[in-house]
């Protein structure tokens, strides 16, 4: 990728819209996170949507939808053990009630495989 080429994507990444039910689920995360100890910075949220104007582009999208929040749980958390509980706090905002439960379902699994 030439330089030419990074900068034009930088400039259509930052089209993409990021609607307000984006912003709503973002902020009850950070208060979640806040209620857990966890304390991403203002700098570190400001460039999640970033991150999240370049997912929706990747996919070929103008807007990003809530289900692309998904992608922060390997961006807010700052030492490792706090990455369990931002996972799971992003994702129960992220996903669905199906996708969360085979979610739950493969976890188990994998305990129980480990374990014979």
């Amino acid at each position: 990728m030439t330089m030419d080429e990074l900068v034009q994507l930088q400039f259509f990444t930052d089209m993409v819209t990021i609607p307000d039910e984006v912003y709503e689920t973002l902020s009850k995360i950070r208060n979640e996170l806040r209620d857990e100890g966890i304390r991403p910075s203002d700098r570190r949220f400001k460039q999640s949507l970033s991150i999240l104007q370049a997912k929706a582009l990747i996919n070929q999208r103008q807007v990003v939808k809530v289900d692309d929040i998904i992608i922060l749980e390997n961006a807010l958390w700052e030492t490792v053990d706090q990455k369990e509980n931002v996972s799971l706090i992003v994702r129960s905002h992220a996903q669905d009630v199906v996708t969360r439960k085979l979610d739950r379902i493969q976890e188990e699994v994998k305990e129980i495989f480990s374990s014979m």
